[in-house]
């Protein structure tokens, strides 16, 4: 959350990279968030991924344990639409790079697995 500016961040990374000025000590940071305005219209960095499953998802009696494994390819955050390099941009959170950084965000989810544990009674 976002108190300075009454929003939220839907993606944040943080780390530290030798591609980072040393300004920064190496650090880098991305907090990509905006999302269209209340009042006025602003930078709208939401983004939304659907994510097909290709078993059922099941929860009964039967199945009272399921889960749902999310992957992230960190490395197509950096390679999406807009190539990002940490040298360049060490940090971002608002204004239009934001915008595009936030079209690589949605292409990092994918299904690994969903897993069921039977009920043991």
């Amino acid at each position: 959350y976002w108190q300075w500016n009454s929003g939220y961040i839907f993606f944040k990374m943080e780390g530290k990279s030798p591609a980072s000025p040393d300004s920064l000590r190496n650090h880098f940071y991305y907090h990509i968030g905006g999302y269209g305005g209340f009042d006025s219209r602003t930078l709208n960095n939401i983004r939304q991924k659907e994510i097909p499953f290709t078993n059922a998802l099941l929860v009964d009696s039967t199945h009272p344990s399921t889960t749902v494994e999310i992957q992230v390819d960190v490395k197509k955050f950096f390679e999406g639409d807009t190539p990002l390099k940490i040298g360049q941009h060490p940090s971002i959170m608002w204004g239009p790079v934001s915008t595009q950084i936030a079209n690589n965000y949605v292409s990092i989810f994918s299904l690994k697995g969903i897993s069921f544990l039977a009920d043991k009674k």
